[in-house]
């Protein structure tokens, strides 16, 4: 994604690993409610679809930060805590802003359940969560600067 923007980016500064590494601990978190929407019909009556999506997306968001921390901390990147505590307060933002592309996306598509609009509303959600991913990455890796 950065590419196709034109920017360039220094591979030591790890914003395409970060990314990926968040990427995979988001993933791993709402597993369970794709898994649900896409091979059961009808939930248990004690689980409210709500609560399936609230419990996915809070473990995907704790699974994004722990990944991006302790992968960056395992290749010895000075900035992994930072970056840790940048995912943290910039996540929850490009959620919500991803929530709403990937609504956007699939109702422009007039909600149908083919191929396409899935593969269109996935796609753009995986790219504003990989730009929030790069942002979180970069604010990081700012100079701390004392008060």
């Amino acid at each position: 994604m950065l590419h196709l923007t034109g920017a360039r980016v220094q591979p030591k500064r790890r914003v395409g690993f970060t990314a990926a590494v968040g990427l995979a601990g988001c993933a791993v978190g709402v597993l369970p409610a794709m898994v649900a929407a896409a091979t059961v019909a009808d939930l248990p009556d004690w689980l409210h679809p709500l609560v399936l999506y609230a419990v996915c997306g809070a473990l995907g968001y704790g699974l994004a930060i722990a990944a991006v921390y302790t992968t960056l901390r395992m290749v010895g990147d000075q900035a992994a805590r930072a970056t840790g505590r940048a995912v943290a307060l910039v996540l929850p933002v490009g959620a919500l802003i991803a929530t709403a592309v990937g609504v956007a996306s699939a109702w422009a598509l007039g909600f149908s359940t083919v191929t396409s609009t899935w593969v269109v509303a996935t796609t753009l959600v995986i790219l504003t969560l990989s730009a929030t991913l790069a942002v979180a990455r970069a604010i990081g890796l700012r100079p701390h600067r004392p008060l």
